[in-house]
């Protein structure tokens, strides 16, 4: 796994060995060229997204290394605002990096690219409707049960259960989670 601060370096879209995908120009199957260029333009821009991702998560984190004092991190206006920004950065961008991801995969295995997002996907697999390498079968099938259970699963925040309930839409449309900023008591 590669960790937050290599994907945020200037020299690692210089270096495709350091990518998060593999160069699609080495795939085995046969597509047709306009295919294979929808392909690479998703993975490409899901190694952007992780790396906006991973660039917002280390703002978060010095924000709070900056202003934590033993146990405590005392907030004033403007870096409530700031941690709430990269913190909305961080999870818009991984979304959206979860979505290129899984849309690309799909792509690849079915020819099609007419599949936008994650839960799109798990919805299509929910209906048995999908192909699926035989070595992730197993794996895809722990996911949809998540995604189907009646209780709040990791799948549900990452995608919500219904229309609008994922956390980057209660983030981002919602705004029902921010940083809020305690003010010490005054004497």
């Amino acid at each position: 796994m590669k960790t937050p601060e290599i994907l945020a370096t200037e020299l690692y879209i210089c270096d495709p060995a350091t990518h998060v995908f593999y160069d699609c120009r080495t795939i085995n199957k046969q597509y047709e060229k306009r295919l294979l260029g929808i392909y690479e333009q998703r993975l490409d821009a899901c190694n952007v997204k992780i790396r906006f991702a991973a660039k917002s998560l280390l703002a978060a984190r010095k924000i709070v290394k900056e202003l934590e004092h033993g146990e405590f991190i005392y907030f004033d206006d403007e870096n409530r605002l700031r941690l709430s920004y990269y913190v909305e950065n961080f999870l818009i961008f991984s979304r959206a990096s979860i979505d290129l991801a899984i849309s690309a995969y799909y792509l690849y295995l079915s020819g099609s690219k007419n599949l936008d997002s994650f839960n799109d996907f798990l919805k299509k697999l929910s209906k048995g409707i999908g192909v699926l390498p035989v070595k992730s079968k197993e794996f895809w099938s722990t996911v949809c049960k998540a995604f189907e259970a009646d209780y709040f699963t990791w799948v549900h925040a990452l995608v919500g259960k219904e229309k609008g309930l994922s956390l980057r839409d209660l983030v981002v449309h919602k705004g029902t989670v921010e940083v809020y900023c305690f003010r010490p008591f005054q004497t």
